[in-house]
């Protein structure tokens, strides 16, 4: 995709004068070089004075009281020499602020702004502005060949090295974090998996530079929502779940027989959820055909990444709300599939989708086994989320071992099959799902909006099961992985009040693997998303922390790990100013444009 035309720079307001301003480039007198001469001469040496520098390397912000925008701090010379920080001392020398930093690389690099224009709407010398633009070269390895017959050569490209940011072990260090969360971006619109690029293949054009409020990271995979129950979100949090289900949510799906309805409802859902920064999901639908064939539809039409499942359920739910015949459910089922596959998009897949064991009998969950199978599709489901439910499984299930022994007779727990919530898990249970491969999707804001317990998932990720984090709307009211993030966190400390001094918290860095590359493996897709390996396609976020009223507020000695943490904690949609599917731009904050 081109970058848009470069817009005229509006006309900058002349502030008035106050007496901290500096004068205007054109005031400041003009001495001969033989009277700078006798003026050295006549000055008596004096130790050259240090420019106060904050701790991140930066001068110090304007404290004049003239407006930031066009006018710099009041100029502080220093004396540095070494040719190393020859051209920061120049910058220093000026004392600009960051934000006029940021400004100056932002009109040069990315609206493509003459050192001139930027100097005149800035009311700066050109030189200032040239020495921030060499020094952001130099600290960017972006190089300009001058000699004769020459070819420009940019080198930032092939130093953009997209690394794993979420790693395969429980932490990530400060310097990983700088080195990997990255500070340009190649537009990737024909470019959909992350790649290596040689000197010369990329023309300037073709790179996005970030300012210092901005990083990119994973987009976030939401490994459990029902699209269905997304008008419910923020009401009839008043009951546990199974009267909770019957009161609220079954009525509310039996609404999806309408296609009108249906696709009113999955637009806004697909739509909030790409404005909240989640690049895939795993989708429950209703047990409409049509309906479903809709949610597929828009998925597709609007570019997230999903898995899409047409619920499957005929016994312990109302009469005007099941599938009548085992046949009627399994035919239904796979023509979804069939239909799915027929879009022949790589982003949209089946998954086959039990609701749950006590609303499906064995005759039902052992042909909708043989189908994943047959087709090679996910399977999805809830498992062990209330004590009453499980003790209802032994009811209907007398014959098995334990609730996953349910699943697991019938062929439904394979690498491909994420189960939803396991909060009240046996240790053999932990055993069965392990040896399975199956992935686990932890719904911490449905755990305990509905009542359904607290998921100790320290045990379960020391146990070596994977786990991914869903937002359960609308068992959950929230439907954003950030708030899933920071639920998760908030039951692991509450956990932790329980237990001895050796208990491990989730810490926030375990969250965002949970949020990234572990939804990726919950949903078997390592392979291709979760992180920024090589080869891997390109599914990210563009995340600002200081977007226009954003609710993160950043100071000057923030470091990039402290606007990670902030952005986790404190961060919404405001601060997603770019979302990514499979290199290409879904989401602009600035021109809030879905495509």
């Amino acid at each position: 995709m081109k970058p848009p035309e470069p817009q005229p720079l509006p006309e900058p307001q002349q502030p008035e004068p106050t007496l901290e301003a500096p004068l205007e480039p054109a005031q400041v007198p003009q001495q001969q070089p033989q009277q700078q001469q006798q003026q050295q001469q006549q000055q008596p040496q004096q130790q050259p004075q240090q420019a106060e520098v904050s701790v991140d390397g930066n001068p110090p912000a304007c404290s004049s009281g003239a407006p930031a925008k066009y006018f710099p701090a009041n100029v502080e010379e220093t004396n540095e020499t070494t040719i190393d920080n020859k051209m920061k001392a120049k910058v220093q020398r000026r004392r600009l602020s960051p934000s006029h930093r940021e400004m100056i690389i932002d009109l040069v690099f990315n609206e493509k702004k003459t050192s001139r224009e930027v100097a005149r709407y800035m009311g700066l010398p050109q030189s200032t502005v040239m020495s921030v633009v060499q020094v952001f070269k130099k600290e960017h390895r972006i190089h300009k060949k001058t000699a004769t017959g020459r070819k420009r050569r940019l080198t930032t490209a092939q130093e953009f090295q997209l690394f794993e940011m979420s790693q395969e072990r429980d932490n990530i260090s400060v310097d990983e974090i700088r080195r990997r969360f990255c500070n340009s971006i190649l537009n990737l619109v024909t470019y959909q998996k992350l790649q290596f690029t040689e000197v010369g293949k990329r023309k300037d054009s073709n790179i996005h530079y970030m300012t210092p409020s901005q990083f990119m990271m994973p987009g976030m995979i939401d490994t459990h929502i029902h699209a269905s129950q997304f008008p419910n979100n923020g009401v009839a949090m008043d009951l546990p779940l199974l009267e909770w289900l019957q009161t609220y949510t079954f009525p509310t799906e039996a609404n999806f027989s309408d296609t009108l309805f249906a696709r009113e409802v999955y637009s806004k859902v697909v739509e909030r959820l790409l404005r909240n920064g989640t690049t895939t999901a795993a989708y429950f639908g209703t047990i409409h055909l049509e309906g479903s064939k809709i949610l597929a539809d828009v998925v597709h039409d609007k570019g997230q990444r999903a898995l899409i499942g047409k619920v499957n359920m005929m016994r312990n739910c109302p009469e005007y709300y099941r599938e009548m015949s085992v046949q009627e459910s399994i035919r239904d089922t796979e023509e979804f599939i069939r239909y799915v596959r027929s879009i022949q998009s790589p982003l949209v897949q089946p998954i086959v989708t039990p609701r749950f064991a006590p609303t499906c009998p064995e005759d039902q969950l052992a042909s909708l086994g043989q189908l994943a199978a047959k087709y090679g599709c996910h399977i999805q489901s809830h498992l062990c989320e209330t004590q009453p439910e499980c003790n209802w499984v032994k009811e209907l299930f007398p014959w098995a071992k334990s609730y996953t022994d349910v699943y697991d007779s019938m062929r439904l727990l394979s690498e491909k099959s994420v189960m939803a919530h396991c909060i009240w898990l046996t240790d053999d249970e932990i055993y069965t799902l392990r040896e399975r491969g199956v992935g686990i999707s932890h719904c911490p804001n449905s755990n305990v909006s509905i009542r359904s317990g607290l998921c100790d998932i320290r045990r379960l990720l020391n146990s070596g099961l994977k786990v991914g984090l869903g937002t359960d709307c609308s068992g959950g009211y929230c439907p954003s992985i950030l708030d899933s993030m920071r639920q998760s966190l908030q039951v692991s400390n509450i956990l932790a009040l329980d237990r001895d001094q050796d208990y491990q918290r989730i810490t926030y860095k375990e969250a965002f693997r949970m949020a990234t590359l572990g939804g990726a493996k919950v949903l078997n897709m390592e392979d291709r998303i979760g992180n920024f390996e090589i080869d891997k396609e390109f599914d990210a976020l563009l995340i600002d922390v200081s977007a226009p009223g954003s609710a993160i507020d950043i100071f000057s000695k923030d470091t990039v790990e402290d606007k990670v943490q902030k952005f986790i904690y404190t961060g919404d949609d405001r601060n997603i100013a770019r979302v990514y599917v499979a290199g290409h731009r879904i989401l602009d904050l600035h021109n809030k444009n879905l495509h």
